[in-house]
């Protein structure tokens, strides 16, 4: 155990093969219970050579978030250019383009919290991705919610989107309002030097989207 007096502090978490977490935390009566706190910090294994991880991270509710990958140049509907849980890319998934080679669904998180995790491998194309998350689910038996008749299939604010390569963060976006089940989280750029250039600002995400519009603007 670590003995801390009342105060914030700010935590890092090492762990080998990991990168290194920051954890906030408030040491006091109210957040102590007999005297003691547990310090929870999510581990994401680092990134293969020339590869970049994409990483969801939320709180308990909605129960269950997906994290997309699709290729933004492809004109609606051609599901076949995009990495989530229904096509995760980890073996034969028949008629997935070559535009996702190598990129998979690492971890399909279906209960609170996450991490969920996409990973672009190394021999990933030098094209431009976009990066999305959808609310699936908010029922403990995990059927797919629909907003339009369920109040609680959306964001609830704080979600979190960050992204790695194998020297550390690249960049990382939060969601900032309750509303909404799908978020456009930025884009991302494998260039031809074998880098990732990732943008998450205000001209590229989208917090309050639909599914289609991680397929607009056909390049």
């Amino acid at each position: 155990p670590v003995y801390l007096d009342e105060g914030e502090y700010r935590v890092i978490v090492r762990m080998a093969g990991y990168y290194d977490r920051l954890v906030d935390l408030e040491v006091s009566r109210k957040t102590l219970v007999d005297g003691t706190m547990t310090v929870n910090a999510i581990m994401v294994p680092i990134a293969p050579p020339g590869g970049m991880r994409v990483v969801l991270n939320w709180g308990e509710r909605p129960y269950d978030l997906d994290l997309w990958v699709a290729r933004a140049s492809v004109p609606l509907p051609d599901w076949w250019s995009s990495v989530f849980w229904g096509q995760p890319n980890t073996e034969d998934d028949g008629d997935i383009s070559p535009d996702m080679t190598g990129i998979a669904l690492d971890r399909d998180q279906t209960e609170s919290f996450g991490p969920e995790t996409i990973t672009f491998g190394a021999n990933s194309p030098a094209l431009k991705y976009r990066v999305g998350v959808n609310v699936y689910s908010d029922g403990l038996d995990g059927s797919q919610c629909d907003p339009r008749s369920d109040g609680t299939c959306k964001f609830n604010a704080g979600e979190k989107v960050e992204f790695y390569d194998d020297s550390g963060l690249l960049a990382n976006s939060v969601h900032k309002r309750a509303i909404g089940s799908w978020w456009v989280v930025g884009e991302v750029q494998k260039n031809g030097d074998g880098t990732y250039t990732v943008s998450v600002s205000d001209l590229v995400q989208k917090q309050v989207a639909t599914c289609f519009d991680l397929f607009d603007e056909a390049q």
